[in-house]
């Protein structure tokens, strides 16, 4: 079906082939990113990954020391049902002490059951995860963003999430099982004020979530700020 992808590109050549990969893939095999085009296994050529989910959470942890938190990765690869994995991530998150932040690589699904509202599998993951929140003992601020400043059909990157935030939509009439049901997220968090808008990054690595547990019931600004 293609003349280009599984090497054909490079096959089309005969000159040496330097391939600059950004990985979206879970283990960086460059010949899975984008079908692997230039991918033809011959020895004179080179091939780098230059950037990948992994060097993003790297980056994170670099961040997170530089201000002052202990930075802990949950998974490199975290792939399934969005709100579920999100309701996991959050379990995960109240069990750390504060002083702690936990991050999350990879790309979660969506099944679709019906009609789609506006939504994405970021803000799926933390209002999936703002339910898990709801009964924590702390305060805890979470995030779930694309790395690619596109999530889904939202008109954003991700979202914020805390265990306020069930209590604020209530405090809203706002319903965010129906949210979910109907998988029309981003206008609940848009009126909770917790989407991320970056806007299009022009690269995709995949997804990155964080939490970050605080010692007292007062938000913090960390979180935003990572």
């Amino acid at each position: 079906m293609s003349r280009i992808k599984g090497g054909r590109l490079g096959r089309a050549t005969a000159a040496r082939i330097v391939t600059l990969v950004v990985s979206d893939v879970p283990g960086d095999r460059p010949a899975f990113v984008g079908s692997g085009p230039t991918i033809r296994n011959r020895r004179d050529d080179v091939t780098r990954v230059v950037a990948s989910n992994g060097s993003g959470i790297a980056s994170a942890r670099a961040a997170a020391r530089r201000m002052g938190l202990d930075p802990v990765v949950w998974s490199r690869r975290a792939d399934g049902e969005a709100r579920e994995i999100g309701r996991l991530f959050a379990r995960s998150a109240m069990r750390l002490p504060p002083g702690r932040v936990l991050i999350a690589g990879g790309e979660t699904t969506v099944e679709m059951r019906g009609r789609s509202g506006r939504g994405g599998r970021d803000l799926e993951f933390a209002l999936g995860a703002a339910r898990e929140l709801a009964g924590a003992a702390r305060h805890i601020e979470l995030l779930a963003a694309a790395s690619d400043g596109v999530d889904g059909s939202s008109g954003a990157a991700g979202a914020f999430a805390s265990d306020t935030t069930i209590r604020r939509a209530a405090a809203l009439g706002l319903d965010p099982e129906a949210a979910l049901t109907r998988h029309d997220t981003a206008p609940l968090l848009a009126r909770l004020g917790d989407l991320l808008v970056t806007g299009p990054t022009g690269t995709n690595v995949g997804d990155w979530a964080f939490a970050l547990p605080l010692a007292g019931r007062r938000a913090s600004t960390r979180l935003r700020r990572l």
